[in-house]
C-alpha cells in the first residue's frame, strides 16, 4: 500500500465513501494531513533557500565592509600624517615670523 497511484487512491476513497461516513471523514483527514505536510515541506524549503541566500548576502556585505574599513584606516592614517606636516609647517612659519619680528605688535 506504499506505492499507490492516483487511480488506486480514488478507488479506495470510493470504497470508503460507500461504506460509511466515518471512513470518508478519516480519508479526508488523511488527505488534509498529506496536503498540510506538503505545504509545510514547501515552506521549509523556501525558508532554507532564503536563509542560504541571506547568509551569502551577509558574507558579501561583510567582505565589502572589511574593504571599506581598510580603506578608511588608510585614509585616516594619510590625513593624520598630512595634519602633522601642516602643524609642523605652521610651527616653523610662526617661529620664522617671530624671529624676524613680523608677528610682534607695537604696544
Amino acid at each position: 500500500m506504499t506505492n499507490m497511484n492516483p487511480i488506486d487512491l480514488i478507488h479506495v476513497a470510493d470504497k470508503g465513501a460507500g461504506m460509511n461516513d466515518r471512513w470518508l471523514f478519516l480519508f479526508a483527514l488523511i488527505v488534509l494531513a498529506c496536503v498540510t505536510a506538503a505545504v509545510a515541506r514547501y515552506f521549509v524549503r523556501q525558508y532554507e533557500r532564503l536563509q542560504a541566500e541571506h547568509q551569502q548576502v551577509l558574507a558579501t556585505l561583510m567582505g565589502r565592509q572589511e574593504e571599506r574599513q581598510t580603506e578608511l584606516v588608510r585614509v585616516v592614517a594619510a590625513n593624520t600624517e598630512a595634519l602633522r606636516a601642516v602643524s609642523q609647517e605652521l610651527r616653523w612659519c610662526k617661529e620664522r615670523n617671530l624671529a624676524s619680528g613680523v608677528g610682534r605688535e607695537a604696544v
